[in-house]
């Protein structure tokens, strides 16, 4: 355990949740000196005398507390100075110094797209959610989200379908049965090797303007951030906020109703120059120039599980069967039988379903 770990607490609840005080102190101070000389350190820090008081009025060792609560709730705690603390959050403004989570946090280092929406999510944008977390989770992508009903809670739950890695980041402390009956999906997403996150210690009072100070780790843990379907006063808007003061792509999906108000944030995001997004290529483009590789497999928003090959219909399957092996198409339609006009048709259909591509004058299997 870190021997700061009260330390880094005391900071974190001294201060309001989003504050950059409690980093700037940590980073710049040792913190057991910082301690000891609270009113002289406080004058290079500019800190109020509300602020001031608070760090006195309580001592380090006063939220032994929090961690006999968290042991009894089973629930792990990572600070700003432990190596597992996630590196994705290390420069953004006004980071946690203390993550309190269940679950496993290493996949967390792999490439990472948020994908948020509204409560009120309609059949279309469930739908379309649910395509872009399976498609997502297919290449190995992190997907963090944060467990509110409708478009977030279908996105945690397509990504445990397919046993995928997903991230929820609360706007409660993790004791919290929110949104109601959400334990089970909870589970689910540990069970699958992601993790729930809250930077709420445990019984903290819950407030609405938890929810939104919460989006900001949704994004700094994120590469990426997709909006699927928003009204214009929404906490998805506020996320897609902070992804450009944090400098991060956003993609939105384009909505199916225009005249429906549930789509008129994704409107102004899209008018304001928003990525739009048509299919998974779309995310995956735009890794070409990070420090992740993803290769493409062309499949849009049709989900493919196993051996996607399984579901080539029959009167694809046996010209499908030859390429690679014959990669001259005139030995195909002469081996098949298959007249040159027959076959083109039938090559442009196995494109589209993403099983095969053009290299040249030939083709090869995706």
């Amino acid at each position: 355990m870190n021997k700061d770990i009260l330390y880094y607490m005391w900071l974190a609840e001294s201060f309001s949740y989003g504050s950059m005080k409690p980093m700037q102190i940590a980073v710049n101070n040792d913190l057991h000196k910082f301690y000891e000389n609270i009113d002289e350190e406080a004058k290079n820090l500019d800190l109020n005398a509300k602020y001031i008081e608070r760090l006195k009025s309580t001592h380090p060792n006063d939220y032994n507390k929090i961690l006999d609560e968290c042991d009894r709730l089973k629930i792990n705690i990572v600070c700003f100075g432990d190596e597992n603390y996630p590196e994705k959050l290390r420069n953004i403004e006004a980071a946690p110094l203390v993550l309190y989570y269940v679950g496993d946090l290493s996949a967390l280092s792999n490439p990472s797209v948020a994908v948020v929406g509204t409560r009120r999510a309609s059949a279309y944008g469930l739908k379309v959610a649910d395509k872009i977390a399976r498609e997502l989770t297919s290449h190995n992508i992190t997907v963090i989200s944060g467990c509110a009903e409708g478009i977030d809670m279908q996105t945690h739950r397509s990504v445990t379908d397919k046993h995928g890695n997903t991230m929820a980041l609360l706007g409660t402390s993790l004791e919290k049965d929110y949104p109601s009956g959400s334990g089970k999906l909870k589970r689910q997403i540990i069970n699958c090797g992601g993790a729930v996150i809250s930077e709420y210690a445990p019984h903290t009072k819950t407030s609405p303007w938890m929810f939104p100070v919460r989006n900001r780790l949704i994004v700094g843990l994120s590469d990426k951030v997709v909006i699927v379907q928003s009204p214009k006063k929404s906490g998805a808007m506020i996320t897609a906020g902070i992804a450009c003061d944090q400098g991060k792509e956003v993609f939105c999906v384009p909505p199916s109703d225009i005249f429906d108000a549930r789509n008129d944030g994704v409107k102004k995001l899209l008018r304001d120059g928003a990525n739009i997004l048509l299919g998974i290529d779309d995310i995956l483009d735009s890794y070409r120039f990070s420090d992740y590789f993803l290769p493409k497999n062309n499949l849009k928003f049709n989900e493919k599980q196993g051996n996607k090959y399984n579901d080539i219909p029959q009167h694809l399957k046996t010209v499908f069967d030859r390429i690679d092996k014959y990669n001259d198409l005139d030995q195909i339609s002469k081996d098949l039988n298959i007249p040159m006009n027959h076959l083109l048709p039938i090559l442009t259909e196995l494109e589209i379903m993403g099983m095969i591509e053009k290299v040249g004058q030939n083709y090869q299997k995706c």
